[in-house]
């Protein structure tokens, strides 16, 4: 009962695909956060903190939101000061609960998943950090059920 798959299964809430799906883009989840973890990651995040490529604000703005749980687009200084301290933003990224994120938030940033450079293999050319970050953002909302 105290695991997540006894609670959602015991309560029946989502259906047993639905939530080996969840686990499944958790780890991923994880793996993306690890990579932005590691001495690579980190330097990117820096640099990208200083020269932010094109798409970076879109990218910031999807994790803000759903790092705030707020549906409010932001400045890119703001964006600045929620990476400063790559240790507080990866503790914040880690403890990330995809579970108590509201429609409203996704529907925040919806539009900018379908933007062309929303893509991994784009960003990576840019920024290592913007694609973990990008990879990230797209992953938890694969994992919220309630959506």
């Amino acid at each position: 009962k105290n695991s997540l798959f006894g609670f959602w299964a015991l309560d029946q809430i989502v259906p047993m695909d639905r939530l080996r799906e969840s686990q499944t883009g958790m780890k991923r989840t994880m793996l993306f956060w690890s990579q932005l973890d590691s001495e690579k990651g980190r330097e990117s995040l820096a640099k990208l903190c200083k020269d932010p490529p094109r798409g970076a604000l879109s990218v910031c703005c999807a994790v803000h939101a759903l790092l705030r749980v707020s549906g409010k687009r932001i400045h890119w200084k703001a964006a600045e000061q929620m990476m400063a301290d790559p240790d507080v933003f990866l503790a914040e990224m880690k403890a990330y609960n995809p579970y108590a994120i509201p429609a409203y938030v996704h529907q925040s940033f919806e539009h900018t998943l379908t933007l062309p450079y929303f893509d991994y293999d784009r960003m990576v050319d840019r920024s290592y950090a913007l694609a973990c970050l990008g990879s990230w953002v797209i992953d938890p909302r694969a994992t919220n059920l309630d959506t």
